[in-house]
C-alpha cells in the first residue's frame, strides 16, 4: 500500500492501522459491537449538545432495532428510512443491520410521486420516519405500511446486542 501511495505521490496518515482479515470479514453491525466493546467510554458521535459514546450509540441501536422487529416481524422486505442527516439516521441505520435487514434511504426533497414510486417499487416492510416527514410518510404509505416515529421512546426494549445475521 505504502508504494503505490509514493509512486501516486500520496501520504498515508500516521495513523493508519491496518485490520487483520477476519475482523474485516465481520459484518458491519459486528465490527461496530466490537468497537463499543474496546472503546466503550469514548466519543463515537459528536453533537451540538455534548458527545455520545459508544456504549450510549449502540444501546440505542439495540432498542430501535428491537422496536424496529416488534413493528415488522419476520418481514425480511428493506426498511425505508425517511431521516435527516444526523444522530437518529446513525442509530437507525445501525438499528436496521443490528435486526438483520437492510434500509434505503429517501431522500426527502424529492417530489412526493417519485417517493411514490421509490415505495411503491421497494415495497418496505416500514418506513422510519423523522417528526418532520411524519406527514409525507404516512401518505407514501397509505396501503397499511407500518410507519415507525424515528424520535418515538425506546427505553422498555433491550438495550442488549441481538444475536441476528
Amino acid at each position: 500500500m505504502s508504494d503505490i501511495a509514493a509512486i501516486l505521490g500520496l501520504l498515508l496518515p500516521q495513523t493508519f492501522v491496518e485490520f487483520a482479515a477476519v475482523e474485516c470479514e465481520q459484518s458491519i453491525h459486528q465490527r461496530f459491537e466490537q468497537q463499543a466493546r474496546r472503546h466503550a467510554d469514548n466519543s463515537a458521535v459528536r453533537l451540538q449538545s455534548g458527545d455520545v459514546t459508544y456504549t450510549a450509540l449502540n444501546a440505542a441501536a439495540n432498542r430501535a432495532a428491537r422496536m424496529l422487529l416488534a413493528a415488522v416481524g419476520d418481514d425480511s422486505r428493506p426498511v425505508a428510512l425517511m431521516l435527516d442527516q444526523g444522530y437518529e439516521s446513525i442509530v437507525w441505520t445501525l438499528a436496521v443491520l443490528k435486526a438483520g435487514l437492510c434500509y434505503a434511504p429517501l431522500d426527502q426533497r424529492l417530489p412526493e410521486s417519485v417517493l411514490g414510486g421509490m415505495i411503491e417499487h421497494l415495497r418496505p416492510a416500514a418506513v422510519v420516519a423523522a417528526p418532520r416527514y411524519y406527514g409525507p410518510a404516512r401518505s407514501l404509505a397509505a396501503s397499511g405500511l407500518a410507519i415507525i416515529q424515528a424520535d418515538a421512546a425506546r427505553e422498555n426494549f433491550s438495550a442488549e446486542n441481538l444475536d441476528r445475521p
